[in-house]
């Protein structure tokens, strides 16, 4: 059997297991594309709506470097790493997303992407903004 024949079979097996925001099978997945694969949806809170705020990993810790290290030491207690945020648990991102804006982003959703340039992972939150009347 042909490597491409062989490549494909993998891809249709797993072809479901990896969709976009829409529901969709996406083009790339991990298991054939492992440095070039397409954002996929880790997570989907039923919460989740088209109008929801998104913002990356690499937002977040760029936009405020210094809770963002708080959060990673409160919700994990660990060193901030390429892969920090594969297989955490939805409870688990929304603690670190509460311990980073102070309870104020209800997470609905976590995709994983590929950067391109090094191959290393990341990720986009869908969350909306929680009432606080604070």
């Amino acid at each position: 059997m042909g490597d491409f024949l062989k490549e494909k079979i993998i891809e249709n097996k797993y072809k479901n297991d990896y969709l976009d925001i829409d529901g969709n099978p996406v083009s790339r997945i991990p298991n054939i594309y492992p440095t070039f694969y397409s954002e996929f949806v880790v997570y989907k809170s039923p919460d989740f709506r088209k109008s929801d705020i998104a913002t990356s990993n690499i937002d977040l810790i760029n936009n405020n470097n210094k809770a963002f290290k708080f959060a990673v030491h409160k919700t994990w207690n660990c060193k901030i790493k390429k892969d920090l945020f594969r297989n955490k648990s939805f409870e688990d991102l929304q603690r670190f997303l509460d311990f980073y804006s102070k309870g104020r982003m209800k997470l609905t959703a976590v995709l994983q992407g590929c950067n391109v340039n090094d191959g290393s992972p990341y990720w986009i939150f869908y969350y909306s903004l929680n009432n606080l009347n604070v």
